[in-house]
């Protein structure tokens, strides 16, 4: 069951972070990423009460994401065109990128430390890192536009290694997940 979820959220996350046009048509949809990535948590939290408010981060991700379709050039574009309430949104969706973020690598790590895989723990505290550390550029970045101050950061940089370190410990447990018993 754990191996089935974590490959939900892996896919759903997989949706989330990449970008796949068509027609000028994103069609690996957020809002459906966030979507799977709220079913595999949901799965997960019936095993481990670590993940307590990963489900309810990825239901805002979802609701932010379905928004940002009909924003049309995302909540960022948003942001900087619509003032207070584009910033709030923004600030709500970085909000809940990192407490799902800290919920999701930080219960990985305490389940790989209790699995005798410590390898495997310190990638997780690794990825949650550098995925934190991301949302913080990305927050401060915000923060200095917000303010009048254009601050060119490599901001996606940062963002990208988080997404790819994450999904590369997702991997991991999926595929440790595979070896243990139920």
């Amino acid at each position: 069951m754990r191996r089935i979820a974590a490959a939900i959220v892996l896919v759903g996350f997989a949706f989330a972070f990449f970008t796949l046009p068509f027609a000028g048509v994103d069609i690996l949809i957020d809002a459906v990423g966030f979507l799977l990535v709220w079913n595999g948590v949901r799965a997960l939290q019936k095993k481990d009460a670590v993940y307590r408010f990963a489900a309810p981060c990825s239901l805002v991700l979802v609701a932010i994401a379905a928004a940002q379709v009909f924003l049309g050039g995302g909540v960022a574009a948003y942001a900087v065109q619509s003032g207070l309430a584009g910033w709030v949104l923004q600030g709500l969706r970085l909000a809940a990128e990192g407490l799902l973020y800290w919920q999701l690598l930080a219960g990985f790590a305490r389940l790989a430390k209790a699995g005798q895989r410590p390898g495997l723990a310190k990638l997780a505290y690794v990825a949650l890192a550098v995925c934190l550390a991301g949302v913080l550029v990305s927050a401060c970045a915000w923060a200095l536009l917000f303010f009048g101050y254009p601050l060119v950061v490599p901001v996606a940089a940062v963002v990208w290694a988080g997404h790819i370190a994450l999904l590369a410990v997702l991997a991991g447990f999926v595929f440790w997940f595979g070896t243990q018993p139920e």
